[in-house]
């Protein structure tokens, strides 16, 4: 397993910008990181608001190569003046797996071995707070240079029978660097 100083900034400086309620970390480069626009915020009737961002060691960082590992930073914040109890979070990749470190802020992560799908189930979620959700995937080898390889977060009600937020990221499908 690989984590680059790169990947590691990348999640700091995603996880600092969220928890200061600047924004997300989906920006094409360093530069444009800082003056990346918020997230689309959920309507108002959503209780929660998820976010996506992809970071490769790419210059693009949402570029990923067949067989390299990525990291993909996700965030779920409780829009409502009350906790939420018993979330249900799924996160997946299908032209990847799980390879790397799961790191919840809180909560449990399951369903993780030789595929591309975590379930993160949230305890409680604080009035007012944002969760995060570090993932280590690594992109198939099949993967096809000049496609993309969608990757989904989505957070379910605690009956888990209507979605309240769901993002969509996109990892651009490159040819190895040589």
């Amino acid at each position: 397993m690989r984590i680059t100083k790169k990947k590691t900034a990348i999640a700091a400086t995603a996880l600092s910008v969220a928890l200061l309620g600047l924004g997300g970390l989906g920006a094409q480069s360093a530069a444009a990181a800082s003056a990346a626009p918020a997230p689309a915020v959920a309507p108002a009737t959503s209780p929660v608001t998820a976010g996506i961002y992809i970071a490769s060691d790419h210059d693009l960082w949402d570029d990923v190569a067949p067989g390299e590992e990525f990291l993909v930073h996700g965030t779920v914040t409780n829009n409502t003046d009350h906790d939420l109890n018993d979330l249900h979070i799924d996160m997946a990749l299908s032209k990847a797996e799980i390879v790397g470190p799961v790191a919840p802020a809180s909560g449990i992560v399951t369903n993780t071995a030789g595929h591309g799908k975590a379930v993160w189930k949230v305890p409680t979620l604080r009035a007012g707070a944002t969760y995060h959700l570090d993932v280590l995937f690594k992109l198939s080898e099949l993967a096809q240079p000049g496609t993309k390889a969608p990757l989904n977060l989505t957070v379910l009600s605690q009956a888990g029978d209507k979605v309240w937020d769901s993002k969509t990221a996109y990892a651009n499908v490159v040819a190895p660097q040589k």
